[in-house]
């Protein structure tokens, strides 16, 4: 079985993200003349740390999503909750960066998070029962 297009436009969205994260760690490394760990700098140590929460997330997910694809698990469940994951990790960072204004988002991003994970790994928990029931 192929992945599905919606599969490979999460990845190819999540990929990005990831990348524009890295980059944000690598822009303020060169500013601030660090090359190894934060060296103390608040900002660079939430961004080192919003860049490992989103590949802590957006990874698993992804096994998951590919795991939905060779099962056949329904593109009407699998898609909802890809978006709420892009959703969750986009609304994260936000919180992260200012946590006495913004909180809210990052409280709104982990919550997305893990209702999208924890629901994919339900829906193929129950297309697993289906499948070995079916068969």
């Amino acid at each position: 079985m192929e992945m599905s297009l919606p599969t490979v436009i999460f990845i190819v969205l999540a990929a990005i993200w990831m990348g524009a994260l890295q980059w944000a760690v690598i822009a303020r490394r060169r500013a601030k003349q660090i090359a190894y760990s934060h060296g103390d700098d608040k900002v660079l140590a939430a961004r080192i740390r919003i860049h490992a929460n989103a590949f802590e997330s957006l990874l698993p997910f992804i096994l998951l999503l590919l795991v939905a694809d060779q099962i056949g698990l329904w593109t009407w469940v699998s898609l909802p909750l890809m978006a709420l994951m892009l959703i969750g990790r986009g609304l994260h960072p936000w919180g992260m960066l200012d946590p006495r204004s913004l909180i809210v988002l990052r409280m709104m991003g982990m919550l997305c998070s893990l209702i999208a994970y924890w629901a994919i790994i339900l829906a193929l928990v129950v297309k697993i029962v289906m499948i070995a029931v079916a068969g």
